[in-house]
């Protein structure tokens, strides 16, 4: 093909230069020699085709090395400033717990099974349709109890000062999301009991203790897209008080601390922990990060918003995305935090993610480059100190049918060659459908719960947002250094032995 591409290419240019020369001499009236017919005639073409190419090839290479220099330039200062000592210690965190639900399973360990068998599929859905009448291809959670939340925003709503319209306002998709986070907060809260001596000592106890602060829990949620901030507000009231009263007895009330936030996507929430965690280190507080979000489309407001938008799957937009709903939490804890049990191994370990934003959204007609998420995943790479080759596999968010999934493929290729498509990848976006914010968290577990699975490292690349990207990577944790007092009492045996 690039054969013939080529010589199309001389061909045109030799005919319009002989038409050039023709017309020359013809004007002027010249008369032609020999030499000047092979000169004009033969030479010339061949020489402009060359240039040509050249030139061709010269801006080739600058395009190259702006896109180059322009993936760089979008990374926030969050993924290429190097840490000052104060802050090294949020370059590895601990993934203490991770709980996801998506159309694809009810746990991360379901949708890893999922993923590596390819099923379930989104199906037709029964309930929602186009605006032809016909099913839409959904990616369903299930059975969702979102009535009784939405009468308990009610009742929240008559309690606070501000309109008593927002609750009302919040759609049928919202209130789905909401009860799916709730499902997932739930067995969090469960698994937070292991650490009773750091998060539930009531607070009249602290005066008679050693630890004059108790550690704290901050949470930073991503909710749905399109809430206002009077919806944001009021969702945070009701996550504060839904805290304190569902981890009564695990978690003291005053431990939990909601920070707000404006994320609208995975990547965002993600870059604004990562700044939460480097102001934890500059302060030295040994905090619990919980990071959640929820997502639905599955209602037929939102449905008809996604199909006047032309970003609807179906046969005339066969690149559009497949509705899908979903939640997740994880709780990220420091390097040093002790395991539930004390003969438990300790959880994987998070390196600082690399975070960027593309200028042009994937979705968009044209080319779709894969330079940011190659840069992004070398960067990773390095933010770790592992080489490429001893990656395990990658986990992703991308799908099968979207510019995502070329994205995807070109970073992989390009940074990640010794990993096989077939065997190393799990990419779970087909299967979960669109689910906003929760994809890139769901990625991050995925790629942790491999982590944990093989003991080696696995790399987390999320592409699901139009603009946003983030990589990084997840590795066995390394063997704990002895305590001071241990370290000493070895030393003195073996100074005993060594003496004896």
């Amino acid at each position: 093909m690039q054969l013939l591409r080529g010589l199309g290419l001389f061909v045109a240019i030799t005919c319009l230069v002989w038409v050039g020369v023709l017309w020359h001499w013809q004007a002027t009236q010249r008369d032609m020699s020999p030499q000047d017919i092979l000169l004009y005639l033969g030479a010339l073409p061949v020489t402009v085709f060359v240039l040509g190419v050249a030139s061709a090839w010269a801006l080739r290479g600058v395009s190259t090395r702006t896109a180059t220099a322009s993936a760089r330039s979008d990374l926030p200062s969050a993924a290429t400033s190097t840490p000052t000592s104060a802050e090294a210690g949020h370059d590895r965190v601990q993934l203490l717990l991770a709980h996801a639900v998506s159309g694809a399973g009810g746990t991360v360990d379901d949708v890893l099974q999922a993923a590596q068998a390819g099923a379930p599929r989104p199906v037709l859905d029964t309930e929602l349709h186009d605006a032809q009448g016909l099913p839409v291809l959904v990616a369903r959670v299930g059975e969702v109890d979102a009535a009784s939340l939405a009468q308990e925003l009610e009742s929240l709503q008559a309690g606070l000062v501000g309109p008593a319209s927002v609750a009302a306002s919040l759609d049928d998709a919202t209130f789905r999301a909401l009860a799916l986070l709730t499902t997932q907060l739930e067995p969090t809260i469960d698994a937070l009991a292991a650490w009773p001596e750091r998060l539930g000592r009531p607070a009249e106890t602290l005066r008679h203790t050693a630890a004059a602060v108790r550690t704290r829990v901050r949470v930073l949620v991503a909710w749905p897209a399109g809430t206002s901030e009077a919806q944001r507000a009021l969702l945070q009231a009701w996550l504060d008080t839904w805290l304190r009263t569902h981890a009564e007895g695990v978690v003291a009330p005053d431990a939990w601390l909601l920070h707000a936030t404006t994320a609208g996507s995975g990547p965002e929430l993600w870059l604004e922990a990562d700044r939460l965690l480097a102001a934890m280190a500059r302060e030295e507080q040994d905090d619990l990060v919980l990071l959640a979000a929820c997502h639905s489309d599955l209602d037929a407001a939102s449905i008809e918003r996604l199909e006047e938008a032309g970003a609807l799957f179906c046969a005339t937009q066969p690149k559009g995305c497949i509705p899908g709903e979903g939640a997740a939490v994880l709780v990220l804890a420091g390097a040093h935090w002790p395991p539930a049990k004390a003969d438990a191994p300790f959880a994987p370990h998070l390196h600082r993610a690399a975070i960027g934003r593309r200028d042009k959204a994937v979705d968009a007609a044209g080319r779709v480059g894969s330079e940011l998420a190659q840069e992004l995943l070398r960067q990773s790479l390095a933010a770790a100190g592992v080489e490429a080759g001893t990656l395990a596999g990658l986990a992703s968010d991308a799908d099968q049918h979207s510019a995502r999934g070329p994205e995807m493929y070109g970073a992989m290729l390009a940074q990640l060659p010794d990993l096989d498509v077939g065997e190393d990848l799990c990419m779970a976006g087909q299967l979960s459908g669109r689910t906003g914010p929760v994809a890139t968290l769901l990625t991050v577990a995925m790629a942790a719960q491999r982590c944990a699975q093989t003991q080696r490292p696995w790399a987390a690349l999320s592409v699901a947002d139009p603009h946003w990207r983030l990589a990084l990577l997840a590795r066995p944790a390394p063997a704990p250094a002895p305590h001071p007092a241990t370290a000493a009492t070895d030393q003195a045996v073996h100074d005993d032995k060594t003496a004896a």
